[in-house]
């Protein structure tokens, strides 16, 4: 944590990017509960404590970019377990062929279970407004596509697209619009929220 902290106060760089493995965001579910303990839910007090310093030293422009849950996310990392101050943006890149939420049943708290379709994945809207209505801090959300987030980064913007392919279940390379999960963040901008392009 100290090399960590220390590092990114010393960081001249124009963007602060956090190879992340899990969300950092926190991820909640129906009850209030979180939907699991293997990603940084699991360490609230070392989240805290990293967020907290990336606030109070006032390191700008600070970048998580996400994997390992096969998923698309895209939102803002904030102290207090999501309920605080702005300190981060995060990306979360899709699974290439590893099997999303929407293939798999989700369990989505309080005994609710949503079922998932390995061969037709299609999460209906309402859950990923009801997953956004629990977690503000999430922007956009999608569970069903497979691909990986593209990142060009200058020293005055860096630029997100998520790639989604249609199908891995047969031979493609046809890949759905970006519109919705295409973010440009400028140099000072804060939150994503309500940006995507």
């Amino acid at each position: 944590m100290n090399w960590v902290k220390t590092q990114l106060s010393a960081s001249k760089a124009a963007w602060k990017v956090m190879a992340n493995e899990v969300t950092i965001m926190p991820t909640r579910v129906l009850g209030g509960a979180f939907f699991g303990f293997d990603s940084w839910d699991g360490y609230p007090r070392e989240r805290e404590e990293l967020l907290a310093h990336i606030r109070d030293s006032q390191i700008k422009e600070v970048v998580f970019v996400t994997g390992d849950i096969h998923t698309f996310i895209a939102g803002d990392v904030r102290t207090a377990a999501g309920t605080g101050d702005p300190a981060a943006i995060e990306f979360v890149g899709g699974s290439v062929t590893s099997s999303g939420l929407g293939e798999t049943d989700l369990p989505a708290g309080g005994g609710v279970v949503i079922k998932g379709n390995d061969k037709n994945p299609h999460t209906d809207p309402s859950i990923i407004d009801a997953l956004k209505g629990i977690n503000p801090w999430v922007d956009q959300a999608d569970f069903d596509h497979h691909g990986y987030g593209k990142v060009v980064a200058t020293k005055d913007a860096f630029d997100c697209e998520m790639v989604r392919m249609q199908t891995i279940k047969k031979k493609s390379t046809a890949k759905l619009p970006s519109t919705g999960l295409h973010y440009r963040v400028a140099r000072g901008q804060q939150s994503i929220k309500g940006t995507a392009m």
